[in-house]
Order: structure tokens, then C-alpha cells, then sequence
């Protein structure tokens, strides 16, 4: 009987009927359905990982490695395919993607999904916050979604979305089937999401603007600690704050705040729900002042001392240091510079004694002059390295 060659399932090569493992891909030639699937999911991640961006290959992979898993048992697929589909997907090329139109995600039902960010916000270890967009890049759609659909086995864990009025209004019960996401109809929602962990279980619970963005979010691990982020309507970060509870049993809260730039405006720590510190940081077209506050036993707030940093026209420092309470010199220096903007002079005070002065040559070297009640009692020489030179004292 004649022996007729074989095909590789595969890559389609033709290959001796003895053959174990193809002569072009080298994969086994006899394949199980999971051995196919992972074989064509890898693939599709090497092509995908060369073409696309970050924010949409999470998604797209997931849901090929879905659908391979679910319907490809057997079935060549060409790369060429996969790649076609990634280009539409990461906006270079047509904008016919109805197989990625579900409208269970969108509060605009009927609207096209063109693009969907992924890595927005992680909203816990195991799930995100995703938005669809439409082609005039308008959001159009928001959802919960799991990191890696079909990847991991997500049913300890519980997500509860609540209106504006503490309404419960989803859970997990709700999510797609296929693209294992929850979707926002209401944006005026709280998204609450429990995982357990070994000794205690973690919480996180997110807001959003009525325009889509994340508006607050809060992580608690356990009972007692807690990480919280609140955000402006343009996404910048206005307020971080953390809760720990000490192994002393002190309850500690800190926060840092900005302002829309990304400048740290403002320092508040409390002990046990009484306040501890606060710095409040003034920012100013040629200075920055930070002011220094303590508390006393009746919770009354008192500044302690004040931080500065003046420039001159160019943003060059020419005051920095300490000053009191009443805005007396505790510690400051004083710069001066030439032309060319190298550092010419350095003053140094102690209230209003001057301590040292230092004089730089345009190169960088300099000599260093230490007082002593008004009156110099030691000199350092240094070159353009700051590396010492010579110490010459005063009798």
C-alpha cells in the first residue's frame, strides 16, 4: 500500500507519514486541542507584541487567547489575519471592527466601538476600569473588566456597583460572558471590588466623574490600613493619603496634596484622629515659601518656622533657608551669579550673623571664608571638581 505524505495542522507543510514532529514548525504532528490553541496564541502574541500599543494589546490578547481557546480546535490561523485585525484595533487602518462591538459595554448602545483603553485604571489586582471610545474619540462606553479574561479563576472575589444612592445596581453576576466585563451605565456609581487574601481581605472602592474619569479611589487592606487617591477632573492627582495602624497600636494618617501641575501644595499627618504636622507650600512667580505648623495639647495649630526659595528673573535661587516663625532669619544663604550664569557668590547667615562666604571663580573653584564674630578665622581652597586644595587658618 502506497504511503501517502501528511500535512502538519499547524503550518500546513507536508511531512513524511512517520514523522513525529514537523520538518518546517517542529511542532509535534500529532496535536490535542489545547496544544493547538497555546501554539496559535503564542504566535499571535509575537506578531501582536511588534505592532501594537501597550494599552491595547492587554486587551486584544486576552480576548484572542479567549477565542482560540473556545473555537479554533483545529483550524489554521493565519498570522496575516491576526495582524489585520491588530492594525484596525490600534487605529491604523479600517474602522470596521463590529466583531469588537458589544453593546452591553456602552451607555450609548448603538454607538461603534473605535478604540478601548485597557490600562486606564487598575481598580484592584484583578480587575480595571476600562473606556470605549467612538471615532471622533468621544468616551462612549465604560466598564469593570477583568485583567485576563479566562485566564484566572476570579470567583472569590466580589464586585458591587452602587448608585448615587447607595442602590445596589450590578455585580459579577452581571459581567459579559464573552468579554468578561461589567458595564457602567450610570457614571454617578461606586465601584466596590473584595479580594481575599491569606489574612485579611482587600477593598477597593472607585468613583468616577459624570464625564467618565476617576474621580476617587480608596484601597483598604483589611480593617484598619488604607490608601486613597483623589483626583481632578483632568486626571492629575489632587490628594494622596494613607492609613496604618502601627505595631503599637497608633492609628497613623498622612496626606500629600497638589495642585493641578503636579506641585505638592500641602503636608497633614494625624495620630491616633488628633492632628500631628502640616506644611502648607506657596508657590509664586519668583518664590516658593513652606510654612511649618505643629499642634498643641488643645489641638490649636501654631506655625514653627517657614522655608524659602527666592529667584531672580531667570529662575536662578538667590535666598534659600529657614526663617522663623515671625519671618526673622534663622538660617539662610544669599547667591549671586555673573553673566554667564555660573554661581559667583554665596552667603551664608545664622540669624544675622554671617558664618561663611564663598567666592567662585567662572570656572567652578572656589575659596570658602569661615567668621567668628564678624571676623575670618579659617579659608578653604577647592578646584572647579570641588576637590580640596588648601586650608589656611587665621590667627
Amino acid at each position: 500500500m502506497e504511503n501517502k505524505n501528511v500535512y502538519c495542522i499547524l503550518c500546513g507543510a507536508e511531512n513524511n507519514p512517520q514523522a513525529k514532529f514537523c520538518t518546517k514548525c517542529g511542532q509535534p504532528m500529532e496535536q490535542k486541542d489545547n496544544d493547538i490553541a497555546t501554539y496559535l496564541s503564542d504566535k499571535a502574541k509575537e506578531k501582536v507584541k511588534e505592532s501594537v500599543t501597550d494599552k491595547a494589546q492587554n486587551a486584544f490578547l486576552a480576548l484572542l487567547e479567549k477565542f482560540v481557546n473556545s473555537y479554533l480546535y483545529g483550524v489554521v490561523l493565519s498570522i496575516s489575519i491576526v495582524m489585520a485585525a491588530t492594525t484596525v484595533l490600534a487605529g491604523g487602518g479600517s474602522s470596521d471592527i463590529t466583531e469588537f462591538d458589544n453593546s452591553n459595554l456602552l451607555f450609548e448602545p448603538n454607538m461603534e466601538v473605535i478604540r478601548i483603553d485597557t490600562d486606564l485604571m487598575r481598580l484592584s489586582t484583578s480587575y480595571y476600569y476600562g473606556v470605549a471610545y467612538d471615532e471622533n474619540q468621544n468616551i462612549i462606553g465604560s466598564y469593570v473588566c477583568e485583567n485576563w479574561p479566562g485566564q484566572h479563576d476570579y470567583s472569590p472575589y466580589q464586585v458591587r456597583i452602587y448608585d448615587e444612592n447607595d442602590n445596589l445596581i450590578a455585580d459579577e453576576t452581571d459581567m459579559d460572558e464573552q468579554m468578561r466585563c461589567i458595564p457602567l451605565k450610570n457614571l454617578n456609581c461606586r465601584v466596590e471590588i473584595s479580594e481575599p487574601y491569606m489574612d485579611y481581605i482587600q477593598r477597593t472602592v472607585t468613583t468616577f466623574y459624570p464625564t467618565g474619569e476617576v474621580k476617587n479611589q480608596a484601597t483598604y487592606d483589611g480593617e484598619d490600613n488604607m490608601h486613597n487617591t483623589i483626583y481632578y477632573e483632568s486626571g492629575s492627582v489632587k490628594e494622596e493619603s494613607n492609613t496604618v495602624k502601627t505595631g503599637s497600636g497608633d492609628i497613623e494618617f498622612d496626606s500629600i496634596t497638589y495642585n493641578e501641575n503636579g506641585d505638592a501644595i500641602g503636608y497633614y499627618s494625624e495620630i491616633n484622629g488628633k492632628p500631628d504636622r502640616r506644611r502648607e507650600i506657596v508657590y509664586g512667580a519668583n518664590y516658593e515659601y513652606t510654612y511649618m505648623y505643629d499642634y498643641d495639647e488643645s489641638g490649636a495649630e501654631f506655625m514653627t518656622n517657614q522655608y524659602v526659595i527666592e529667584y531672580d528673573e531667570n529662575g536662578r535661587e538667590i535666598k534659600r533657608g529657614w526663617l522663623n516663625a515671625d519671618g526673622s532669619p534663622d538660617e539662610v544663604s544669599y547667591m549671586t551669579y555673573y553673566d554667564s550664569g555660573a554661581i559667583k557668590t554665596s552667603d551664608t547667615y545664622s540669624g544675622e550673623r554671617l558664618t561663611h562666604h564663598s567666592e567662585y571663580a567662572e570656572d567652578g573653584s572656589k575659596t570658602v571664608y569661615y567668621y567668628a564674630d564678624g571676623k575670618v578665622y579659617n579659608i578653604m581652597y577647592y578646584d572647579a571638581n570641588g576637590g580640596f586644595i588648601k586650608e589656611e587658618k587665621i590667627s
